[in-house]
C-alpha cells in the first residue's frame, strides 16, 4: 500500500519481532494491544486484523483506511528530521491542538523507521515517547528527541515518525506525521569517541544528500583552525582531553557546518571498554578493560611491546578488523585477568592479525579463538586457560592459511573438549611448540575434526591427559613430523580417519617411515601428567644420548639450525624461542632475531629503513596505514646477508602514523612510523 495513490495519509509502521534488525518496543507495543497473533495489523490504534489472508489482505487494510481517513484530528502537528548538537538524530514535532482532547494518559511518540529493501520498507529502529500535556483548542508546544545514528543505516533511507496517542481506553491514534531529511545536512561519523591515547579515529561524513557534496572541512581538535579537506579522515590523538569536532560541508555555492562539543575525549587513564582502535603504549599500562572490547571492521589495534592488559568482569576481546601485537625481540606483551575474562577472539576479520610474544592467561572461552580469519600465533606462554566445548588455549573455525609456531600451551583445563589445540575445517601449519600438561574431558593435546588437515612438525607433545589420549580425529587427516608424542594412555583416538606419521617417536608406537617408540630422555619434565602438575618449569629439551637426536626426517629441508639432521621435538628444525622458565641448554642455537629500524622517527618527509639479514634472502618492505591498508611497496626482492637500508620519502602522503611491514620467510616485523609535517 506504500505506493497507492489513493492512501495519501497512511504512514506504515512494521515493529519486528525477530530477523537481524528486531524493533525497539516490540514487547511493549504487542502487550499495549493485547496481541494474540501474528501478524497484528492496527489502524487508527483500536481497529485491529490478525491474521494472514493473502491477496484479501489488501481489501481488509483499505477497507479500515478508509474507515479513518476522513475523521477529523483535534491536533495539527508538523514532523521534522535531522541532526542535534551531538550528531544524533533529532525528531522534532511542532504541535497546536484546532479542538479539545478528551482522552487521558496521552503520550507522544518518537520513532525512526528504515527502508531496508522491499520487503521491510518500514521496520521501526528507533523508539521512544514521553507525556502529552496538551489539551484545550489553541495550545501549542514543541517536542522533541534525538536517536543515536547507527553506522549501519544509510540516512536517505530513513523516516522520522511522531504520533500523539492514548495509552488508555482504546488506544486511539489522535495525530501522526512523518518528514525525512532535506536540503544540505552536515552530519558527523567516526568509528570511536573515546579512549586512552593514542586513539585513532577514523572521522566519517555522513551527511546529506550522499552525492554532490562537493567540499568537505575538517576540524578535529576545535582550535578553529581546519585539519582535513578530504571526505573521512583519519586523526591520532595522543593528548588527553576533550575535543570539539566541526565538518564545514560545500555544494553548488551553498554551506551547511556541524559542530559538536566534547565529540571526542582522551582518557588520562589506561581504562577500556567498547571499541577500540590506535595504539597501545606500554608506559601508560596496564590498561583495565571492564568490560567487552572491540576492534571493528576497519579499526587497527597495536599493542606494543612491554604492554599489559587486564581484562575483568568476564571481558571479551572481540577483533573483527586488526590486532597487530607483536612483542618479539622485545619485552613481553601479557593478557591477563584477576577474576575473569573469555579470550581474545578474532571472528570474520579480512586483515593479517599477529599474536606474537604475548602471555594469555585466565581466559575462560578459549585463550585465542580464531573464525574465518587470518593470524599467525607465534612464540606465545598460553597457560592455565580454561574452557568446555572449546580448546582450552586455542580454538580454530574455518580457517585455511594460519601459523602455530613457538608456543609454550601448558597446564591449560577443558570440561569437555581439548586443553590445547581444537580445529574444525582448518588447515593450520603447526610447528615448534610444547605442549604438555593440559587436562580435558576429550583429548589432552588436540582435537581435530570435520575435513582438517593440519600439518604438524617437530612439537612436543607430553604428559597431557585426556579421556580418548592425546588426539581426537574425526573426519580429519592429520599429518605428523619429526614430533614427539608422549601419552599414557591413548595417542590417537581416531574416528574417519588416517593420520600420517613419519620420523616421530610415539608412546606405544605406531607404523610409519622412520617411527621410533623410546624414552625422549627430556631433561627435566614435569613429576606427572595433566594441568596438576607444573609443565612450564619443566625442560622438555633432549639429554645427550637420546635416540630422538638426529633421528627427524634426514631431507635436508628439516635440518635444524646448526644443518646437522633434524632432532624430533620442539627443539628441533627451526628451534624454540627461550622463555627464560628453565636452565636451558648453553649449546641451543637461537637464530638471529630479523629486526627493521626506522630513523629520524618521527620525520618530515623521508626516513632512513636498516635491517640485518644473517644470511641470503627474499625480503619485502611494505607501508601501511592506520586503516590496516598497504599504500606502498619498497621492496620486494632477494637480498644479501648483511645489512641493507632502503629510504621511503613520504612526501605524496599525509602527516599521521604508518606501520612499516617487514617480511622474509614467515618471519614478520612491524614497525611504527610517525609522519610529521
Amino acid at each position: 500500500m506504500e505506493n497507492d495513490p489513493d492512501a495519501e495519509f497512511y504512514i506504515p509502521l512494521i515493529w519486528q519481532g525477530d530477523g537481524a534488525w528486531p524493533s525497539p518496543g516490540y514487547s511493549t507495543r504487542g502487550t499495549l494491544y493485547g496481541v494474540g497473533g501474528i501478524p497484528h495489523a492496527q489502524w487508527g490504534g483500536f481497529q485491529e486484523i490478525v491474521g494472514g489472508g493473502g491477496s484479501t489482505m489488501y481489501n481488509s487494510y483499505i477497507n479500515m483506511y478508509n474507515q479513518l481517513v476522513d475523521d477529523v484530528s483535534p491536533v495539527e502537528m508538523l514532523v521534522g528530521l535531522g541532526f542535534d548538537n551531538n550528531g544524533d538524530l533529532l525528531v522534532q514535532a511542532n504541535v497546536e491542538l484546532t479542538g479539545d482532547i478528551t482522552t487521558t494518559n496521552n503520550k507522544i511518540v518518537y520513532i525512526i523507521k528504515w527502508h531496508q529493501n522491499a520487503e521491510y520498507f518500514c521496520t521501526v529502529v528507533g523508539y521512544a515517547n514521553e507525556d502529552f500535556s496538551l489539551t484545550s483548542t489553541g495550545e501549542t508546544g514543541t517536542y522533541s528527541y534525538s536517536f543515536p545514528m547507527n553506522a549501519a543505516w544509510e540516512i536517505e533511507d530513513l523516516t522520522a515518525v511522531a504520533m500523539v496517542q492514548t495509552y488508555s481506553g482504546n488506544h486511539a491514534i489522535l495525530q501522526a506525521g512523518q518528514a525525512q531529511l532535506t536540503g544540505l545536512v552536515a552530519a558527523i561519523g567516526s568509528n570511536v569517541q573515546s579512549g586512552p591515547p593514542s586513539l585513532a579515529v577514523d572521522f566519517t561524513s555522513v551527511s546529506y544528500p550522499l552525492t554532490g557534496i562537493e567540499s568537505w572541512e575538517w576540524d578535529v581538535d576545535g582550535d578553529g583552525v581546519y585539519d582535513y579537506t578530504e571526505e573521512n579522515p583519519t586523526h591520532m590523538y595522543d593528548t588527553p582531553g576533550s575535543y570539539d569536532v566541526t565538518l564545514r560541508i560545500g555544494m553548488e555555492g551553498e554551506y551547511n557546518e556541524v559542530t559538536i562539543p566534547g565529540y571526542i575525549t582522551v582518557t588520562e587513564d589506561a581504562v577500556a571498554e567498547g571499541v577500540v582502535s590506535g595504539v597501545w603504549h606500554s608506559d601508560l599500562g596496564p590498561y583495565l578493560a571492564t568490560g567487552d572490547l572491540l576492534v571493528k571492521p576497519g579499526n587497527l589495534l597495536v599493542i606494543e611491546p612491554g604492554t599489559e592488559i587486564i581484562l575483568e568482569d568476564g571481558a571479551e576481546f572481540l577483533v573483527k578488523g586488526q590486532l597487530i601485537a607483536d612483542a618479539r625481540d622485545s619485552e613481553m606483551i601479557v593478557f591477563r585477568t584477576e577474576s575473569e575474562w573469555t579470550g581474545i577472539h578474532i571472528k570474520d576479520s579480512m586483515e593479517e592479525n599477529i599474536i606474537a610474544w604475548c602471555e594469555v592467561t585466565g581466559a575462560t572461552a578459549s585463550a585465542i579463538y580464531i573464525e574465518n580469519s587470518d593470524c599467525t600465533i607465534m612464540d606465545n606462554l598460553i597457560h592455565h586457560n580454561s574452557g568446555s566445548a572449546l580448546g582450552a588455549a586455542i580454538e580454530l573455525l574455518d580457517v585455511m592459511d594460519i601459523e602455530i609456531a613457538g608456543n609454550l600451551i601448558a597446564n591449560n583445563t577443558s570440561s569437555g573438549l581439548t586443553g590445547g589445540i581444537s580445529m574444525t575445517n582448518c588447515f593450520p601449519s603447526i610447528h615448534n611448540n610444547v605442549v604438555v600438561n593440559n587436562t580435558a574431558g576429550t583429548a589432552g593435546a588436540f582435537s581435530i575434526k570435520q575435513n582438517s588437515a593440519p600439518v604438524i612438525v617437530n612439537n612436543t607433545i607430553a604428559n597431557n591427559v585426556g579421556v580418548n589420549g592425546a588426539f581426537l580425529l574425526f573426519n580429519s587427516q592429520p599429518t605428523l613430523v619429526n614430533c614427539i608424542v608422549q601419552s599414557e594412555g591413548n595417542v590417537f583416538a581416531a574416528i574417519a580417519s588416517t593420520p600420517t606419521v613419519m620420523y616421530s617417536c610415539l608412546s606405544g608406537g605406531y607404523t610409519g617411515e622412520g617411527n621410533i617408540d623410546v624414552d625422549p630422555m627430556f631433561i627435566a619434565p614435569s613429576e606427572g601428567y595433566g594441568s596438576e602438575f607444573d609443565g612450564m618449569t619443566a625442560n622438555w629439551q633432549l639429554l645427550a644420548g637420546s635416540e630422538c637426536i638426529d633421528a627427524g626426517d634426514p631431507n635436508v629441508i628439516y635440518n635444524d639450525l646448526d644443518d646437522t639432521r633434524n632432532d624430533m621435538g620442539a627443539f628441533g628444525w627451526n628451534g624454540f624461542p627461550d622463555y627464560g622458565l628453565t636452565d636451558t641448554d648453553p649449546e641451543t642455537i637461537v637464530p638471529a632475531p630479523l629486526e627493521i629500524i626506522a630513523y629520524p622517527n618521527p620525520f618530515n618527509p623521508s626516513t632512513n629503513l636498516s635491517f640485518n639479514l644473517s644470511e641470503a634472502a627474499n625480503v619485502s618492505l611494505e607501508v601501511y596505514n592506520i586503516k590496516g591498508q598497504m599504500i606502498e611497496t619498497l621492496a620486494d626482492r632477494h637480498f644479501d646477508a648483511g645489512n641493507h637500508q632502503i629510504t621511503w620519502n613520504a612526501d605524496n602522503f599525509a602527516s599521521g602514523v604508518y606501520f612499516l611491514k617487514l617480511s622474509s620467510g614467515s618471519e614478520n616485523r612491524f614497525q611504527k612510523l610517525i609522519l610529521m609535517k
